[in-house]
């Protein structure tokens, strides 16, 4: 039977023995020749150019954007921590793992990056696929505990409170991913994939990455949304009818959950948009129901599907910026304070600082 790791997707053999050959690093059975590792999926122009470039161009947009939310929340404390780790968590993704990514495809998979940066890439590609997912878990959580309990919701919600769930997650995360690196490593052509004993293994393998690293988390977040909002409903139409806030009071807790919600269910699709496809196809290729080949009607869709899942790391802070007023408005002054200083040191270099008369800075100025 065959079956796929759809992140570096490398496709596997087994028999009755156990496992008897890993094939190559992006999801294609390959062809071995004298020269070693061959699939002509891999030699196209789109793969070695095409899918490097635009993979540059997602981090890039991603590095710039969730820079610009960690510099946000770190200089506004009202706002969530836990989003924070979901901006480093994206960011570290981007940092670590897809340089990796963009020279596999660059060089048709020929590179030999070693044991180390095998293991230490795809453990980082999991851990923080978990740790953002787990954060989103870790809002609803503290928010619904909130809305049930609102005498204590102010001493939950501190910002200690908030950071210490933060550090819970991160310890939660690193320590559940450690055996993803032992599951990698390269083989002796140079290929950085799953290789497993054992069928039962490989069970083990996909049970971890796809079951704890995202269809759980999901399933905790979507049935958590789903309480808030009916618990949301169902406390303000008590309010309304015990005359117990104003109006205006009601208009404006209304507002503020529903802003926090509407951003958590934003990341939440899109997360699961980005990363599904990828974990459908790793549960679907292990039970035997698919399988791939070098072929371009197989191999480009399931680029595609790979390139989806890295993108998820540049969206987030998309998200923040359209739904979220307050973060858009933090990112403007973040903006805007970075163009103030850059005018203010322009001034101060050349001299027009210290232009007394209030009248506009000229070359003569400045001479």
């Amino acid at each position: 039977m065959a079956v796929v790791d759809s992140l570096t997707n490398s496709t596997a053999v087994y028999n009755d023995t156990g496992f008897t050959a890993v094939y190559n690093d992006t999801g294609f059975t390959a062809v071995y020749n004298d020269t070693g590792l061959y699939c002509h999926v891999l030699e196209m122009g789109f793969t070695r150019v095409g899918i490097p470039l635009l993979l540059s161009l997602i981090s890039l947009l991603g590095l710039a954007g969730n820079v610009l939310v960690i510099y946000v929340i770190s200089r506004n404390k009202r706002m969530n921590a836990l989003f924070f780790n979901l901006a480093l968590a994206d960011l570290f993704f981007i940092i670590v793992c897809v340089p990796v990514q963009i020279t596999n495809y660059a060089s048709a998979n020929r590179v030999a990056l070693g044991p180390v940066i095998c293991k230490i890439s795809y453990y980082v590609t999991y851990f923080t696929m978990a740790l953002s997912i787990y954060s989103l878990v870790a809002i609803c959580v503290l928010r619904y505990v909130g809305i049930k309990h609102p005498l204590h919701a102010r001493k939950l919600l501190r910002r200690r409170n908030v950071i210490l769930a933060s550090s819970v997650i991160w310890v939660f995360t690193l320590v559940l991913n450690i055996p993803v690196a032992f599951f990698y490593n390269e083989t002796s052509t140079s290929l950085c994939s799953v290789s497993t004993g054992e069928q039962w293994q490989y069970y083990v393998y996909v049970s971890l990455t796809s079951g704890f690293d995202f269809v759980i988390p999901f399933i905790l977040v979507s049935t958590l949304s789903t309480l808030i909002i009916v618990t949301i409903r169902k406390d303000l139409t008590e309010r309304e009818e015990l005359h117990l806030e104003t109006e205006e009071q009601l208009q404006q807790s209304k507002k503020n959950t529903k802003r926090l919600i509407v951003l958590v269910i934003l990341v939440t699709v899109v997360f699961f948009v980005c990363n599904g496809p990828l974990n459908l196809t790793l549960i679907l290729v292990g039970m035997g129901a698919v399988s791939f080949t070098c072929d371009p009607v197989d191999g480009i869709p399931i680029i595609l599907i790979q390139v989806l899942a890295i993108s998820n790391a540049s969206l987030n802070p998309l998200i923040f910026n359209f739904a979220s007023k307050e973060f858009r408005k933090e990112f403007a002054k973040a903006l805007s304070f970075r163009s103030k200083k850059r005018t203010t040191d322009s001034m101060a270099l050349t001299g027009c600082g210290g232009n007394k008369n209030g009248t506009k800075c000229t070359l003569r100025d400045s001479q």
